[in-house]
C-alpha cells in the first residue's frame, strides 16, 4: 500500500472493516486479541496505527517488538489468527502501520475466551444466539432458518448439552500425522467441536494432548495449549482438578524451557487462566531472571486479569511489592514497577 492508499482508507472512516489507533502500547495490547478476533469473525479488515479517531494522520513510532507483539496476540486467539503488517511512510508525517486481518472461515475466541464481532465501528461480544448465527453463516453449523437477532449482552450463556464425541475419533489419528500442518489443522477442528461434543471422553484424548505439548513444531504447541485451555474450561470440578494437576507442571516447564516465546507467553497466560497457585511465582521468576532480549516479547503480565478472578488481588499485589523491595538492579526494579502498574490497571475497579 502507498501513502495515497492510506489516505483513501482514512477518508472512508472507521467501520466494519476499518479501525484507527493512535498507537499500540501495553494497555492497547491487553485487548488487541479481541480486535483481531472481532475482525476475523466479521468481514476481515484493517487497523491503521498512527491515525486518530478524528481521521488525522499523525504517524507512529514502530519497531520489531511491536510487530512481534501483534503476532503474539494473534497466536493467543483460538484458533490463532495471522495478521499481516505493513509500514507505509507518509511524506512529512511519518509511518502509518497497516495491520490486515483476514476474514476467517472459523469463529475465533480472544485471549479471554470471548467471541467478539465487529459491528459497524464498534466491537461486541457475541451471545449464544449470535454466535450460532455467525457459525451458520460460515457453514460451521446446519443452515436452518435463522430468526431475528438481538444485539448480544456482555457474556455468552452456557451452551446446550454437549454430545457424544464418537464421530470425532478420526481427529485423534490425524493429530498423530507426520505432517505438522495436518496435526495443527486436526487440533483446530477438534477445538471447533469441543463446546458441542465431550471431546475429553475420546479414548486416549488426554495422553494425546499431553504428548503433543512436546511437539517439535511451535505452531502445533500453541494450538495444543489452546485446546488444553478449552478442554479445562469444559470439565467438571473433579476432572478439572485432575487435569490441572497434570497440566500445571508441564506449563511451568514450557514457560522456562520452550524455544518459542509465543509458546512461553501462551503457557504463562494459561497458568493464570487456570488460577494456578504457582502462577504468580512463575511471573516473579521471569521478572527477576528473564534476559532483557526476550522479556518484552513474553507479555509476562497479560494474565493478571484472569489470575485475580481466581485469587485474592491484595495477596497477589503484596507479593509483587515484597519481591520488588528485594531488588537492587534498576532494570529489574523497572520491570516490577511496570508489573505493579499493570496490576493496578487490572484491578482499578475492585
Amino acid at each position: 500500500m502507498d501513502p495515497e492508499g492510506v489516505r483513501r482508507l482514512v477518508d472512508k472512516g472507521e467501520g466494519t472493516t476499518l479501525d484507527f489507533k493512535l498507537d499500540l502500547r501495553e494497555d492497547s495490547f491487553r485487548e488487541f486479541s479481541k480486535d483481531l478476533a472481532a475482525f476475523s469473525n466479521a468481514e476481515g479488515g484493517q487497523i491503521l496505527v498512527g491515525v486518530t479517531n478524528s481521521k488525522e494522520i499523525v504517524g507512529v513510532e514502530w519497531n520489531s517488538d511491536k510487530s512481534a507483539r501483534v503476532n503474539l496476540e494473534g497466536s493467543r486467539c483460538n484458533p490463532k489468527i495471522q495478521p499481516s503488517i505493513a509500514t507505509v511512510d507518509v511524506p512529512k508525517i511519518g509511518a502509518v502501520v497497516v495491520i490486515t486481518i483476514p476474514k476467517s472461515g472459523n469463529v475465533h475466541q480472544d485471549v479471554n475466551g470471548r467471541y467478539p464481532l465487529r459491528v459497524g465501528d464498534t466491537t461486541v461480544n457475541m451471545d449464544f444466539a449470535l454466535l450460532q448465527a455467525v457459525a451458520k453463516g460460515k457453514g460451521l453449523l446446519p443452515s436452518e432458518e435463522i430468526g431475528p437477532l438481538q444485539l448480544p449482552s456482555a457474556s455468552i450463556p452456557s451452551s446446550p448439552k454437549r454430545r457424544n464425541p464418537d464421530k470425532l475419533r478420526f481427529l485423534l489419528d490425524y493429530m498423530g500425522s507426520q505432517s505438522p500442518v495436518v496435526r495443527e489443522e486436526a487440533l483446530k477442528e477438534l477445538s471447533r467441536y469441543t463446546y458441542r461434543y465431550k471431546t475429553e471422553l475420546l479414548p486416549g484424548f488426554e495422553d494425546k494432548i499431553f504428548g503433543m505439548l512436546d511437539d517439535p513444531k511451535a505452531t502445533v504447541r500453541i494450538q495444543v495449549l489452546h485446546q488444553a485451555a478449552t478442554t479445562w474450561s469444559t470439565l467438571g470440578a473433579r476432572r478439572k482438578k485432575r487435569f490441572g494437576d497434570k497440566l500445571v507442571p508441564k506449563l511451568i516447564s514450557m514457560v522456562k524451557t520452550d524455544s518459542d516465546f509465543s509458546v512461553r507467553g501462551r503457557a504463562i497466560y494459561l497458568l493464570c487462566e487456570m488460577g494456578s497457585e504457582q502462577a504468580m511465582g512463575v511471573i516473579i521468576d521471569l521478572l527477576c531472571n528473564e534476559p532483557g532480549t526476550t522479556f518484552p516479547q513474553l507479555g509476562v503480565t497479560n494474565g493478571f486479569r484472569e489470575l485475580v478472578k481466581k485469587q485474592s488481588s491484595s495477596v497477589l499485589e503484596r507479593r509483587l511489592f515484597e519481591e520488588m523491595s528485594k531488588q537492587n538492579s534498576p532494570e529489574i526494579q523497572a520491570r516490577f514497577q511496570k508489573a505493579v502498574d499493570d496490576f493496578r490497571n487490572t484491578t482499578w475497579n475492585d
